[in-house]
């Protein structure tokens, strides 16, 4: 039984991998495309199955926004101006990448001080676990069902 509800866990998951692809896209957020091919599902394990998805670093910006840096630089490092400018460039934006970069260290980014958002993953996570409950109990009943051995007369 195990096999099945690792089939259950990596369908639903995968599931919720698009549908995280198709919020990201739909939010206009996706720019060269990185984040959103970075989403992964793995599924692993065998008395205990365990499901993860994941994406690359500072995958949960998509809800919540770059917040202001801690460290406040004279002048954004170099590095992250160039991340910036890759940004605009792949956006095909008209923006000033210095100054960008200089209102996100010192300000956090427009989603951030715009409150962030929920509906690229946090809405479809819990929807995903009732999915995985149901789908596995109703696996488990149909189980104990045909175990049941009733002897009409």
């Amino acid at each position: 039984m195990s096999e099945e509800i690792r089939t259950i866990v990596d369908d639903e998951l995968n599931k919720l991998a698009e549908l995280i692809r198709q919020h990201h896209t739909e939010a206009g957020q996706v720019a060269s495309g990185r984040t959103r091919n970075s989403i992964k599902v793995e599924t692993s394990g065998g008395n205990v199955i365990v499901g993860t998805v994941y994406g690359r670093a500072f995958f949960g910006t998509l809800e919540t926004g770059s917040k202001p840096w801690s460290v406040q630089y004279a002048t954004p490092p170099k590095p992250f101006v160039q991340t910036i400018q890759q940004w605009i460039d792949d956006k095909g934006l008209d923006l000033n990448a210095f100054l960008t970069a200089r209102k996100i260290m010192q300000e956090g980014s427009k989603l951030f001080r715009d409150g962030g958002r929920n509906d690229i993953y946090s809405n479809e996570i819990p929807k995903t676990l009732d999915t995985i409950a149901d789908r596995v109990s109703a696996l488990y009943e149909s189980q104990v069902i045909e175990s049941i051995k009733l002897n009409l007369k």
